[in-house]
């Protein structure tokens, strides 16, 4: 599962996303490898894809504005997070296959 809590109106609220589509699966492999290999360079482009990617992974349940003033963190923690959360849930999905597929293995490099 997947969430993310943003403060609304004075008050947090959590979001889940209740699946992955295939879209979202294939956008976050796309935005992870070019969010990888631009190498901490982001363009403004790329970190808006990434916002988009965001909430469309919730079903768009809340507003670029509410994302922004509302997620209490770095960017730069939030995107490779749930990116890595995306693949990480697509790539249990082809492991649990009838015929297991071998996906490329991706990581997140993160610190707690």
């Amino acid at each position: 599962m997947i969430t993310i809590d943003l403060v609304i109106r004075g008050k947090t609220k959590r979001f889940t996303a209740s699946g992955i589509s295939l879209r979202a699966s294939l956008d976050a492999y796309d935005l992870y490898r070019d969010y990888t290999e631009a190498n901490g360079d982001f363009s403004n482009e790329l970190l808006q894809r990434c916002m988009d990617f965001a909430r469309r992974v919730f079903g768009n349940a809340f507003s670029e504005e509410q994302l922004l003033d509302g997620y209490q963190g770095s960017a730069f923690r939030l995107f490779p997070n749930l990116l890595n959360a995306v693949v990480s849930y697509s790539n249990e999905q082809i492991a649990n296959f009838p015929e297991p597929a071998i996906a490329p293995e991706i990581g997140v490099e993160t610190t707690t």
